[in-house]
């Protein structure tokens, strides 16, 4: 099932026409060569109209050169190029124009001082236009973030993640799991609704169980990633921790190439934690220098210091440990007496000194295992070792597999080569994004599909003992599944509904129904032509004309109708047919290549069903052709949920989600025919219907 996003352009646009106009500097402040002011609203044409000498609209997403000019002094204010964007192919799904000028302050303030003056203009406030699109469905929640993210990032590592996100990699993932529960979920309720009925398979539950095991594999290994995603967006927490004196300070300065940090053979110098935002490698780094650790401090300033330390610790995903090469040597009398027991056990006693077991719950063990935080050790000081000493712990690496860093933070020997340490542990850490495997980005998404996993693990719970419950406990995870997109956000629920055009509620429902059914059904006026429609009915008409009207279907559903089930059409309607498929179904759905076409006389009527699972799947379309009808729809469940739905001719009706599943739809007779209070007269109709694969 599809939220059908785009769609709710449709929604929104029959309610422009108190919704300002609004403009703002999309180029970024301060001067420049060329600037580009934005104006996006049902009145965005007459900022071209009123500002320029144009009589009328430039062809679209063509540059003209034009005159700028107050639109009630009529000075000119600059010379620049004007676009324009007609609804609906615009980043905001409106009418859109774009101002670009000469990006002097003074040019900038002018024009958006003369926009101020047209009727119903106002200056956008952060995100605005981005709203905009979201509510035209031209992007979903999840590639807003992306946008969000892409504007915001500042490693090219965070730019391909933001960009693939807002092309919608990640969007067709979630959608692609929310089809497969609301698919499985229809099998459920038609096997509670329908059990006893011998049309309902045997095995439809068990079918339902291997789906959604699979679904479940699938969402548990997305969250099991090591929240690889999170820390790209975010920025990798790295914390340079040690005891005093041990040249953590001397290395965040050297990292970050100036001097951030104060430095002095005082140990302790640094009492609290000092954070600088680093690009290391395309990677976005926060390196944190802390307070040196030691478990013998009587100084209460020192001691909040080192308490600062542990929960930056803690809460870092790597960890730089510094420890002075010269006092890891001072605990042996010759060096001849190093090897691996010795060395571990010293940086082991080491580490137990610095008291991070306490509130870290670190210890050497642990550390080598770098199964939560990635270690690395570094042995700084190594300017103050003899050539003897240094060949020592080279060769102990070597042999034991236990790797040092070894660096002067005096000199600078060894740095590149624990840059490169940082950046393959970083690569480890987050990954590298990639347009075929989408990864979490955000928190919010990690909440929503650990709340959506949890009901579906409660569905297994429950489905051998109570499948009511355990139908719900799949409506609750596929709820949150559509959260991480936007669908069924409170911006709907906390304000007044506005109710499509096409739309008329009956008593009966309450506004989350009403939310549902606005969600569930879309028309869209005028989607083709007369010129269209004609070209449809000459190619139908001579085929249905060798057919005749029968009075009965086999589901006792369609009274006085002829109906067919077309695959070819000439070339032209084979456009208009394709049309239909890429405006309603995602690229990831599979649209019936036959496409139903039914033909109901003047005294035709479609009687109240829901369309079988087994011959069609979440979403149902179709071109209304010859004449207006009204088309009804009641709640299969609660008789008193009833809501009507016109179809005008050339119209393009879709419906889904509970629309699709848990109301009986009709098409009424004349002498019925009526939405609200007006009648709505219907002559021979012919509906071209367009489903996706079961």
């Amino acid at each position: 099932m599809q939220l059908m996003g785009k769609y709710l352009k449709c929604f929104y646009r029959n309610f422009s026409a108190n919704v300002p106009t609004i403009f703002a500097l999309s180029s970024g402040q301060g001067k420049c060569g060329v600037a580009v002011i934005r104006v996006s609203g049902p009145n965005a044409r007459e900022a071209i109209l009123k500002m320029t000498k144009c009589k009328e609209l430039p062809k679209p997403r063509m540059a003209s050169l034009q005159l700028i000019r107050d639109p009630q002094t009529l000075e000119e204010l600059d010379k620049g190029l004007i676009l324009w964007f007609p609804e609906p192919k615009s980043f905001t799904g409106e009418d859109s124009c774009e101002f670009q000028i000469h990006g002097g302050p003074a040019v900038i303030e002018s024009v958006l001082t003369a926009l101020s003056k047209l009727s119903n203009f106002r200056m956008a406030e952060p995100g605005d236009f981005t709203k905009r699109a979201f509510h035209a469905g031209k992007l979903d929640l999840v590639e807003v973030e992306g946008l969000g993210d892409l504007i915001h990032a500042e490693t090219n590592l965070q730019r391909k993640q933001a960009l693939y996100q807002m092309e919608g990699n990640l969007s067709k993932l979630y959608k692609t799991w929310r089809a497969n529960l609301l698919k499985n979920l229809a099998h459920v309720e038609a096997y509670i609704d329908f059990s006893e009925d011998e049309n309902i398979e045997n095995d439809i539950i068990e079918n339902v169980h291997k789906n959604l095991t699979v679904l479940k594999n699938e969402i548990e290994n997305h969250l099991s990633d090591g929240r690889k995603g999170e820390r790209l967006r975010d920025g990798i927490k790295t914390a340079i921790i040690g005891e005093p004196n041990a040249g953590k300070s001397s290395l965040l300065n050297i990292l970050c190439q100036k001097p951030a940090a104060i430095v002095t053979p005082i140990p302790g110098t640094t009492r609290d934690t000092i954070s600088v935002h680093l690009n290391l490698c395309g990677f976005p780094l926060t390196l944190v220098d802390t307070a040196g650790l030691r478990s013998n401090a009587t100084d209460i300033v020192e001691q909040e210091g080192i308490s600062r330390t542990k929960k930056v610790t803690g809460q870092s995903d790597i960890l730089l440990l510094i420890i002075d090469a010269k006092m890891l040597m001072s605990h042996f009398q010759t060096t001849s007496s190093l090897h691996k027991p010795d060395i571990l056990s010293v940086i082991k006693a080491h580490i137990k000194n610095l008291d991070l077991k306490t509130d870290c719950n670190i210890t050497l063990e642990s550390l080598m295992k770098n199964n939560l935080q990635k270690c690395i050790f570094v042995l700084n000081k190594i300017d103050l070792l003899n050539n003897e000493e240094k060949e020592v712990f080279q060769a102990f690496m070597k042999e034991n597999n236990f790797t040092f860093s070894l660096i002067s933070c005096k000199t600078e020997e060894g740095v590149n080569q624990l840059l490169q340490s940082m950046a393959k542990t970083m690569q480890h850490v987050c990954g590298n994004p990639t347009r075929e495997n989408p990864v979490l980005t955000n928190s919010r998404h990690r909440y929503h599909l650990t709340e959506s996993l949890k009901y579906l693990n409660e569905y297994f719970k429950f489905a051998d003992t109570d499948i009511t419950l355990s139908a719900q406990k799949l409506r609750l995870s596929l709820r949150h599944i559509g959260k991480i997109m936007g669908i069924f956000l409170r911006y709907f629920t906390d304000r007044q509904i506005q109710v499509p055009h096409y739309l008329f509620f009956n008593s009966g429902l309450d506004k989350e129904d009403k939310i549902s059914l606005i969600t569930g059904i879309k028309v869209i006026d005028d989607f083709i032509t007369n010129e269209e429609e004609n070209s449809l009915l000459l190619e139908l008409n001579s085929h249905l004309k060798r057919m005749r009207y029968e009075t009965g279907h086999w589901d006792n559903a369609i009274k006085d109708f002829r109906e067919t089930e077309k695959s070819e059409w000439n070339p032209n309607n084979f456009k208009i047919i394709e049309r239909v498929k890429n405006f309603v179904f995602e690229n990831q759905v599979v649209p019936i290549k036959q496409v139903h076409v039914l033909d109901l006389k003047e005294t035709g009527v479609i009687l109240p069903h829901i369309d079988s699972i087994k011959f069609c799947g979440s979403t149902i379309a179709g071109l209304s052709l010859l004449s207006d009808s009204v088309m009804r729809l009641v709640h299969s469940k609660d008789k008193k949920k009833i809501v009507d739905v016109l179809l005008k001719r050339c119209s393009l009706y879709i419906m889904t989600g509970d629309a699709r599943y848990n109301y009986t739809h009709e098409i009424l007779g004349n002498d019925n025919s009526k939405f609200g209070d007006k009648i709505i007269k219907k002559g021979r109709r012919i509906s071209v219907i367009c489903r996706n694969e079961p």
